[in-house]
């Protein structure tokens, strides 16, 4: 069981972050190339109960094997493997051939799996918060697996910084499977989590950046396309020691001004484009 599966965007916005910047400046495969389709009926569903479409891919996302921490009882997942990324679409999603994310494996019973060895206080407050009412009816209503771990995450007040990062992640799980309900759901927390925490940034801290580029993406995703201009005219300029930063988040915003004037509430890759998006 290769757990940790959960990292905070911080984590990210290092050395991965870095790649991811350099390869999307240079990508110039199109947006067609990176689209899925949104038919799961051939997918396992390892939970009927979580929102993720994500299948096995090889050595890239296989089955394995897992211990719930709450009841000792086996069940199966899916675990991320071996896999390139070769860029970024506005809402920070890799681009690549596979989906992403793959879900973070919940037992049968509803208990989160983040953590390969929970254990003490720990699963005592997790088990208390998977048994309860509120925690039971969410899971009945099949959300995605990083919803339902942002959820946990505020009600035991765990990695509060990063709950926006967990709630977009549960955007690109809804969008995977083609749940535009859930997925409005989901941005609307990810724009009002990510507000809260941009708000103790300024325009010289790394992650001011992707955070106000995926605030206004938010918003277009969701057809508000008024406030997604307003949210990119007040981001600025980038004035990183590192010119690829800039060039990258100064291209981001080149994107997300042709997706808004062209109405465009689909994914949108981060790369050059010469023509108006469809």
């Amino acid at each position: 069981m290769r757990l940790k599966r959960v990292t905070s965007f911080a984590t990210l916005s290092g050395t991965i972050l870095l790649a991811y910047l350099l390869t999307a400046c240079t990508n110039t495969s199109t947006q067609s190339d990176h689209q899925h389709d949104h038919d799961d009926s051939a997918i396992k569903q390892y939970n009927p109960k979580i929102l993720n479409c994500v299948g096995p891919s090889g050595y890239h996302v296989y089955e394995a094997d897992y211990t719930c921490p709450s009841n000792g009882k086996k069940f199966k997942a899916l675990e991320l493997g071996t896999h390139s990324t070769m860029g970024l679409h506005l809402d920070w999603q890799p681009i690549s051939y596979m989906r992403f994310p793959v879900a973070i494996p919940v037992c049968p019973n509803g208990f989160i799996v983040d953590e390969a060895d929970i254990k003490g206080t720990a699963l005592a407050a997790r088990k208390a918060y998977i048994e309860s009412a509120e925690y039971q009816q969410l899971y009945k209503q099949k959300h995605a697996s990083f919803f339902l771990f942002a959820k946990q995450s505020e009600a035991l007040q765990e990695n509060l910084d990063n709950l926006w990062w967990y709630y977009l992640q549960a955007t690109w799980e809804a969008d995977g499977c083609g749940d535009h309900k859930k997925y409005n759901q989901y941005a609307t927390l990810v724009i009002e989590k990510a507000s809260t925490q941009k708000a103790k940034l300024t325009d010289k801290d790394e992650e001011y950046w992707p955070m106000s580029i995926i605030i206004a993406d938010m918003y277009r995703r969701t057809g508000q396309f008024e406030m997604a201009q307003q949210q990119l005219n007040a981001i600025g300029t980038p004035t990183f020691e590192k010119q690829k930063s800039n060039d990258f988040y100064l291209l981001a915003k080149k994107v997300m001004q042709l997706a808004i004037d062209n109405k465009n509430t689909k994914a949108v890759p981060i790369k050059e484009m010469t023509q108006k998006a469809e």
